[in-house]
């Protein structure tokens, strides 16, 4: 993920499943701390989201990005992954 200029507002990453089920996750801190323009990986434990409300087994959309003011943002790739033999990482 890259940030392509500097932003006030809250930025959200969430995993949506049925009903009213969400995982809501507030990333402002992530992509504020960021240097701008610049590529950046960040890995996000899917525990976070169920902490957050998701039920795994019923979602429907992966990935939604929410603000309520201007973003702009570079992303190249989503994905998935197992976390194998890697150090545990905190919650957003």
């Amino acid at each position: 993920i890259k940030t392509e200029d500097v932003f006030n507002a809250m930025v959200y990453l969430s995993m949506v499943c049925e009903g009213d089920c969400e995982g809501k996750l507030d990333i402002s801190g992530l992509l504020k701390n960021a240097p701008n323009e610049q590529w950046q990986q960040i890995q996000i434990p899917l525990s976070c989201f169920q902490q957050k409300g998701l039920n795994v087994s019923q979602t429907t959309s992966p990935f939604k990005l929410s603000t309520k003011d201007k973003l702009a943002i570079g992303i190249s790739d989503i994905s998935l992954i197992p976390f194998a033999n890697i150090e545990p990482l905190e919650c957003p």
